[in-house]
């Protein structure tokens, strides 16, 4: 090899080893393949990946507990999702790249995340077939216009999987405490591909206009095993779960025991139900009109009785005896497990009712869905 040839490959060996190390040195560890993922492991790791869009169909996993507080050093009060955020707020729709990845919080919490601005706020703004699971936001406190969500501002037939949220989130339309909007891919020969949110929960006051709920603003997609708590407030489509739940949504084996207020179309379960199912479900949280009048105002379902199946209400909890669709039930029978029984809810332990295992019942208590015994 001549000095030539050594000069050559001399600088392109230390060009390789340059990027050798910048790519050893991205986030805390991890290539972004699913046996290897990148490794999310404190605040900056999680700017960094919302500053890198071409990782957004990369696998990621927390490593450890990420506080965003903006009171601590060197945190701050975002104006944009931090990940997937809108990058066009002067144009109607998404704007910008959505993840596509997959992100795993291994059980972590990502605390204090505070955002001011806009539309399509969250963790995720915008998800389209990725996966989030297995992660809490905690103290979340997001204040905008549309497109709300403490995990996800909108999922385009996403999946969110067990992920709880707390705090509070406040804006005008698609508010819901772990996403504002869940929509299923709808096609001719199925109901819906992706939007399902399974085995989530929150706490989060949520607060807005139209389609607010204490988990999902809107949804075309599929929320099944999933409870909220809290308080929920608007003015049309309000819910103690979900808001507005759409063509071919289904809600499946869910309860709400949230606060719930609103001017109509309001519900303790679903504000609106058009043209959606809910099935096996329940709520027991009050259910307030703002005006006083209870015109479209309902225990269970503010609006829509088609497609209700075995679900009810707690009238004495909800205050009301009257919804557009389920069964109003006093207290005591609501707590009597005879009542789901029959109505052919799959309890732990029984057969009779098939053998997914979706509900168990403690004496004198309300039906609580099986992963709940994994976190007391």
């Amino acid at each position: 090899m001549d000095s030539r040839h050594g000069l050559v490959w001399g600088v392109l060996g230390g060009i390789l080893l340059a990027m050798s190390m910048a790519q050893a040195g991205t986030y805390s560890g991890g290539t972004g393949e699913p046996n290897n993922p990148y490794q999310i492991a404190t605040a900056q790791d999680l700017i960094d990946l919302g500053n890198e869009p071409n990782d957004y169909d990369k696998h990621f996993i927390l490593t450890a507990d990420i506080d965003l507080d903006p009171n601590l050093p060197g945190g701050e009060v975002f104006d944009h999702a931090l990940v997937a955020p809108d990058t066009d707020d002067a144009k109607s729709g998404f704007q910008g790249e959505f993840f596509t990845g997959y992100l795993n919080g291994q059980g972590h919490s990502i605390l204090n995340l505070h955002i001011e601005d806009h539309d399509y706020l969250g963790l995720i703004g915008g998800l389209s077939q990725g996966t989030i699971a297995n992660l809490t936001l905690e103290s979340v406190n997001i204040n905008g216009n549309n497109q709300l969500g403490a995990i996800a501002g909108v999922s385009y037939a996403g999946v969110i999987l067990y992920c709880y949220s707390t705090g509070r989130l406040s804006g005008d339309d698609y508010i819901g405490g772990i996403a504002g909007d869940n929509r299923g891919k709808i096609t001719d020969y199925s109901p819906t591909v992706g939007g399902v949110i399974k085995a989530c929960s929150s706490e989060c006051n949520c607060s807005g206009e139209e389609s607010v709920g204490g988990l999902i603003g809107s949804t075309t997609g599929i929320v099944t095993t999933c409870f909220s708590k809290g308080k929920v407030s608007g003015r049309e489509s309000v819910g103690g779960l979900v808001g507005f739940n759409g063509m071919k949504g289904v809600v499946q084996s869910c309860y709400s025991s949230s606060t719930v207020s609103g001017y109509m179309h309001v519900g303790g379960l679903v504000g609106y139900n058009r043209s959606g199912n809910v099935n096996s479900s329940y709520s027991i949280g009050s259910v307030l009109s703002s005006t006083g009048d209870d015109y479209l105002i309902g225990g269970l379902i503010g609006t829509g009785a088609v497609g209700i199946n075995s679900s009810f209400w707690d009238m004495n909890s909800s205050g009301l005896s009257t919804s557009y669709g389920g069964i109003g039930l006093t207290t005591q029978e609501m707590q009597v497990s005879d009542t789901y029984l029959n109505a052919g809810w799959d309890f732990l332990a029984e057969t009779e009712n098939g053998a997914n295992e979706i509900w168990f019942m403690s004496e004198n208590e309300y039906p609580r869905l099986w992963w709940e015994l994994l976190i007391d």
